[in-house]
């Protein structure tokens, strides 16, 4: 279980965090149980309906296991969520390419360390970065960004 012994807080935030926990429902009920009234959860997590999840990742929802445990669309989070007595929920997506990502698995391709993979890498950020990096913005525009940035209220 999470730590109970905590202060109040007005604010609870989980960036970049909420996708690696092995129980999301028991964090939620932590962050509602530490949060005053009127206080918010913040958090962020990679959308499992990004484009570039289709494009590039084979339709895999969750584009970093074993890392990542969980993945989410916007509204398997507001049920959460909900769920979870927040209320007041806001789901944005923003535009934050998974070059890292991308790029492991294009340079994977070639022996490490050699002038082919260092070709490889020259060639994708030259080429490649830029157009996944537009294409990244126009999915987000349609509802496929790759983050999702939520904030929430306890009544």
């Amino acid at each position: 279980g999470y730590h109970r012994h905590f202060r109040i807080a007005s604010d609870v935030a989980a960036w970049n965090t909420f996708e690696h926990l092995p129980d999301p429902a028991g964090f939620l009920d932590w962050a509602h149980a530490l949060i005053r009234p009127g206080g918010a959860l913040l958090l962020s997590a990679p959308n499992a309906l990004a484009l570039e999840r289709r494009l590039f990742f084979g339709g895999d929802s969750c584009e970093d296991l074993p890392r990542h445990l969980y993945a989410f669309t916007p509204k398997t989070l507001r049920r959460m969520l909900e769920s979870h007595r927040f209320r007041d929920t806001r789901i944005s997506q923003v535009t934050r390419v998974a070059t890292s990502e991308t790029q492991d698995r294009i340079e994977s391709r070639f022996p490490r360390r050699s002038a082919v993979t260092q070709v490889a890498k020259g060639m994708y950020n030259v080429t490649l970065l830029p157009v996944l990096w537009l294409g990244d913005r126009v999915s987000a525009a349609l509802g496929g960004g790759h983050t999702l940035v939520v904030s929430a209220r306890k009544q």
